[in-house]
């Protein structure tokens, strides 16, 4: 299990319970994650449209008062060596957050960050987001620094108090929206690994993309020196 050493001491990340997860997981990660195109085999799931208006209207109030307001460009792809998964980023702009240098290149991880692979559908759980792409700019919001145990490198942790993880691509983004079988909303993610978000109706995707717009206002693309191209 990955530990984080945080500024008030050496924490675990997750609970008990996480802890187990963690260290169960762990060989069927390295299993899977040897395989290439390991994603296409996986489901993720998709949010109903309710939940996600309600949801993107209490992120509109709540993500600006996160300590650590950031754009950052994607260096790999996201990294599964137990509970949760990381993402290294290089950090061009820092609009909110002390202690953090532009330049600098850090790690991104969320407590949703997980594949879970002993249940069917086996899943990657995201946060309804889509994980970052390399090369790529993205506005990310963090509430909490430590430090990765293992390699010494800065960490900061994802907002995530409901159930979307906000991850908002500088650029546009083409979201397909796939159906659902009715007895849940999983889709496999080959269908919509060009997503940013995963939604399950019109209504989720446009309360996401006018969330998108207002923020992207707030934290202009404009900062950016090269072009940003769709995700694909």
């Amino acid at each position: 299990m990955k530990k984080w050493t945080f500024g008030y001491g050496l924490l675990l990340l997750a609970v008990a319970a996480a802890a187990v997860f963690g260290i169960v997981k762990r060989g069927s990660y390295t299993d899977i994650t040897n395989q290439g195109q390991f994603m296409d085999q996986l489901y993720v799931a998709e949010l109903p449209g309710k939940l996600a208006a309600n949801e993107c209207r209490q992120l509109k109030r709540a993500l600006p008062g996160c300590p650590y307001i950031l754009c950052v460009e994607a260096q790999g792809d996201m990294e599964y060596t137990g509970y949760p998964g990381s993402q290294k980023v290089r950090v061009r702009k820092v609009w909110k957050g002390e202690g953090i240098q532009e330049g600098q290149e850090i790690a991104l991880f969320a407590d949703s960050w997980a594949l879970v692979l002993r249940e069917e559908p086996a899943s990657a759980e995201l946060g309804f987001t889509n994980k970052m792409k390399a090369g790529r700019e993205y506005l990310v919001f963090a509430v909490q620094k430590a430090v990765d145990a293992d390699t010494g490198c800065s960490a900061y942790r994802l907002y995530k108090e409901g159930v979307i993880l906000p991850i908002f691509c500088y650029g546009p983004c083409v979201d397909k929206i796939v159906p659902t079988n009715g007895e849940h909303t999983y889709v496999p993610y080959k269908e919509v690994k060009g997503n940013e978000f995963f939604a399950a109706d019109k209504k989720g995707l446009r309360a996401w993309k006018t969330l998108k717009s207002y923020l992207l206002e707030q934290y202009p693309a404009n900062i950016l020196q090269s072009p940003q191209k769709p995700a694909r």
